[in-house]
């Protein structure tokens, strides 16, 4: 979540990054409602300082001007927290500032090529698309699913789960013993603090697996991400300097609704509500992220060359508010 000091710091340079990303947001508003809410904080103090005063004068006279003070204070504390609450669902709402070198267009030829390598393969058959060779070969079943548990889920079967298995084990092993990163086995299971944290709540609320649980043990979350669990690692601590950059990679299901896929983006196992990724976190100091960024790339395109699969890198662009 931005920080207010921030917008109101940078103000113009928030409004015209934030149009860069199609996002309609009135920063005016939310200025407007952070000046009410420092203003009810400066009177609450003001008067918070009059009651001590007063109660270190020990005068008994004083003591019906002390109540009205507690009055006042209580008034003013919950027309400001009212207000703060506000001005924080508003703030998680905004989503990143593209960097400066990110794309501006209305739509994919405003992206900019970075890198092309590889061959596609030039078939002279008409392929076969992967649900119809898996269900052919008895490698995949989505009717199984839809009977023990539902639509958008898939079993599958045979050498395509053992080729499932190798993939995510390749990559665990070529990213811990060549790329530098630590193998992390973590919870599938998230508080709505740690959705929180990595933006998937209040906004990707849809989208999530809530768990049914005892009404004092909090919300809670299957993860849609390791990324979710994984960069909440660090979260509420001071990291030394010395002790960064933190890099950690896990295999994991993850688990989403995929509430706004329809049509031929559901179809086989695309926009599964159930599926096994390879997540990449890292944790840097604010003025490497970039550089850290483009690491993180290298070593996921390093996957892609071993595995001999032609891929494009692409810096995808913004689409501006017109």
């Amino acid at each position: 979540m931005h920080n207010i000091k921030d917008i109101r710091k940078d103000f113009n340079n928030f409004k015209e990054k934030l149009k860069n990303r199609n996002i309609d947001t009135d920063l005016n508003n939310i200025i407007s409602l952070d000046e009410q809410n420092r203003k009810l904080i400066q009177e609450k103090e003001t008067l918070e300082m009059e009651k001590k005063t007063i109660s270190k004068s020990k005068d008994q006279k004083l003591f019906e001007k002390s109540k009205e003070l507690s009055a006042k204070i209580e008034e003013i504390n919950k027309s400001q927290l009212k207000l703060q609450s506000k001005i924080d669902s508003i703030l998680s709402s905004i989503p990143n500032l593209p960097l400066s070198d990110v794309p501006i267009g209305q739509d994919e030829n405003a992206n900019v090529e970075i890198e092309k390598k590889g061959e596609i393969k030039d078939f002279d058959f008409k392929p076969k698309t992967h649900f119809v060779l898996g269900e052919n070969l008895n490698m995949l079943d989505f009717d199984l699913a839809t009977k023990t548990t539902g639509s958008r889920f898939v079993f599958v079967k045979k050498q395509l789960a053992q080729l499932e298995r190798a993939l995510s084990n390749f990559m665990i092993d070529t990213h811990t013993q060549k790329n530098g990163y630590t193998e992390i086995s973590p919870p599938l299971i998230a508080t709505a603090e740690t959705m929180y944290g990595t933006g998937q709540l209040p906004k990707f609320e849809n989208d999530q697996f809530e768990i049914k649980l005892e009404a004092d043990e909090g919300r809670k979350f299957l993860i849609p991400t390791a990324e979710v669990i994984l960069t909440n690692i660090v979260k509420n601590q001071i990291i030394n300097k010395d002790d960064l950059p933190i890099r950690v990679v896990a295999s994991t299901p993850c688990f989403r609704k995929e509430a706004g896929s329809y049509g031929k983006d559901t179809k086989g196992m695309i926009r599964q509500h159930q599926f096994y990724k390879v997540e990449l976190v890292s944790i840097v100091e604010n003025d490497k992220c970039a550089d850290e960024l483009e690491r993180m790339s290298n070593s996921a395109t390093m996957i892609l060359d071993e595995l001999k699969l032609p891929y494009r890198k692409i810096n995808l662009r913004c689409k501006r508010v017109v």
